[in-house]
């Protein structure tokens, strides 16, 4: 995993304030934790995108 393809992943994600798109020039990766990843990726799984009941806004 490589900062690169975060910032892909960023450039198709908005703001939840103001509703504007991440400027993914502006981005740092200040890590990685390989079992964050192995995590994120079972969690994507199954995620079905609701996000409002993700946070609990309905």
């Amino acid at each position: 995993m490589d900062g690169k393809f975060l910032r892909e992943i960023m450039s198709g994600l908005k703001c939840g304030a103001c509703g504007q798109h991440y400027d993914t020039d502006r981005a740092n990766v200040l890590g990685y934790q390989y079992n964050v990843w192995i995590d994120i990726h079972s969690y994507l799984r199954e995620f079905d995108g609701d996000f409002a009941k993700l946070f609990n806004r309905s």
